[in-house]
């Protein structure tokens, strides 16, 4: 499974948005991904925001807040507090 289609199942399976650091943890925990390099953090969230980017509001992926991510089709109602925390850990 690439990267993409791992971030897709497990926000979707979580129903919330998660930081990129989140979503590569539980990937690479649930063996939904394999990375060889030193940043696989870097490269899911270089792989998401460049979907959102290029796809200009045709993406499968919102970024809900700063270092967010959700997926459009859960239609998240309120603004999602921006969990500080995440940011730095």
């Amino acid at each position: 499974m690439d990267f993409k289609e791992s971030a897709y199942k497990i926000l979707k399976k979580e129903k919330r948005p998660l930081s990129v650091k989140e979503i590569t943890q539980i990937a690479l925990k649930e063996g939904l991904i394999t990375s060889y390099g030193k940043t696989p953090i870097a490269t899911m969230g270089a792989l998401i925001y460049t979907d959102i980017k290029q796809k200009r509001g045709k993406s499968i992926f919102v970024k809900v807040n700063r270092g967010l991510f959700g997926l459009k089709e859960l239609n998240y109602k309120e603004k999602v507090p921006l969990n500080i925390n995440l940011m730095f850990q």
